[in-house]
């Protein structure tokens, strides 16, 4: 299992050893189950923010005459995603269709 939150200073990152044994041969819906947590281990991360890392990008694209890693539409469909997503969890998890975000 792994959590990620952005709002810790130091350990932004936590990945724990945990998963699921099964005691017996039975079928899935009859088994006995046993859950375990074990070790927590936290990865260095960068501390650099990513709008800072973004900006640092844009910028090396204009210096260097190149099309930025990510263009306006990359955004827009980055936008309509969050939307979607906005909608879908007003409505209780109703799938929301996303017409025309493409990859290109």
């Amino acid at each position: 299992m792994m959590v990620y939150d952005d709002m810790e200073n130091f350990e932004k990152i936590k990945v724990y050893d945990s998963g699921v044994d099964f005691k017996s041969t039975e079928s899935i819906h009859e088994a006995l189950v046993q859950y375990r947590i074990g070790d927590m281990f936290s990865p260095k991360v960068n501390q650099t923010e990513a709008l800072t890392l973004g900006a640092q990008e844009f910028i090396s694209a204009i210096k260097e005459d190149r099309m930025p890693l990510t263009s306006g539409k990359d955004g827009l469909a980055v936008v309509r995603l969050l939307e979607a997503a906005d909608i879908s969890l007003a409505d209780m998890g109703k799938i929301v269709e996303l017409d025309g975000i493409t990859n290109t």
